[in-house]
């Protein structure tokens, strides 16, 4: 018994399981990953593809947009007063917190490149010239001052922090008796390295990995104590769409240079393009889950695509 062409659109328009619609979508699912991937796309394209979508976005007034309206709902969302402790679930609280307890001894080297940077000297340097001076002003009639003239702005603002804090290196205070006012910037400098290295050592000793571990465990449940409205703040305070202008700038400069090209063709290149797209997901365990996604999307498509009046205008021109 022949169909009309009324009823065959009438049974595409089943969208049910195991329906048309879904046995077509599950057809073409398999057919694409049965495909190589060099079938697809081939490195160049890919690596020219990526290149142009990335300036595209760039480039458009939507990359702004989107970033300052996601920003404006975050902040929206984040209206609790409870801590974040309270929003996460035991088992993810217990995860974190695990995974910050991992014993850890990071490379000496690497850290002291991280740490060693002339701004962290710079506070470092007003902490202990602040120890100094304030041994001076007890033992001399005028304070000395004048240590802090050569002082980048960092440290000057640094200097005034400490100062309303009161706060002092008392340890040193024995080591530096004789040398005041002449000898203070020396003996800061000197002492900075001293500092750094002997954190350096401490952190990348693993006899002291458990420490170590202690200090980021504190750090984690003191972060898990915020609100999400301290952070909503913190998050208007950073301007985060100023940083993400800088951001998109310095993205459309890198794109505009030969570097990005050879980054795209070497990320490009890299891909494992003979294996076929089901291959790729069983690599990473993701073949059952891309067939139930796509599956749900292309049903849907496909279902909007039998209902529509020029779907079904094609297809009787078929006849």
């Amino acid at each position: 018994m022949s169909l009309t062409t009324e009823q065959m659109l009438q049974k595409l328009q089943d969208d049910s399981d195991g329906g048309p619609g879904d046995r077509l979508a599950v057809l073409m699912l398999e057919q694409l990953f049965a495909s190589r991937v060099d079938a697809l796309i081939a490195p160049a394209a890919l690596s020219h593809g990526a290149r142009v979508a990335l300036g595209g976005w760039l480039d458009s007034p939507e990359a702004m947009k989107t970033l300052e309206a996601s920003l404006e709902a975050l902040v929206a969302e984040l209206k609790s007063t409870a801590p974040l402790k309270d929003q996460l679930s035991r088992d993810v609280r217990e995860t974190l917190l695990e995974l910050a307890a991992r014993p850890y001894s990071p490379d000496r080297r690497v850290l002291l490149k991280v740490i060693d940077r002339p701004p962290m000297r710079e506070l470092i340097r007003v902490l202990v010239l602040d120890t100094v001076t304030a041994f001076g002003a007890r033992m001399t009639p005028a304070p000395a001052a004048s240590v802090t003239k050569g002082l980048g702005g960092l440290a000057r603002f640094a200097a005034e922090t400490v100062k309303q804090r009161g706060g002092a290196l008392g340890g040193i205070v024995g080591a530096v008796e004789g040398q005041l006012e002449k000898r203070s910037v020396e003996f800061a400098d000197q002492a900075i390295s001293s500092v750094l290295n002997e954190i350096a050592d401490f952190v990348c000793d693993p006899k002291h990995a458990a420490e170590a571990a202690q200090v980021r465990v504190e750090a984690l449940k003191g972060a898990l104590e915020v609100t999400p409205q301290q952070l909503s703040r913190e998050l208007i305070n950073l301007d985060v769409t100023g940083g993400a202008e800088v951001l998109r700038a310095g993205l459309k400069r890198w794109l505009a240079s030969a570097d990005s090209a050879k980054t795209f063709d070497r990320i490009a290149a890299g891909v494992e393009l003979k294996k076929t797209v089901g291959e790729v997901l069983d690599g990473i365990g993701q073949r059952p889950a891309a067939l139930q996604l796509g599956r749900a999307l292309l049903r849907g498509r496909l279902k909007v695509l039998f209902a529509s009046p020029e779907y079904a205008a094609w297809f009787q021109s078929l006849g």
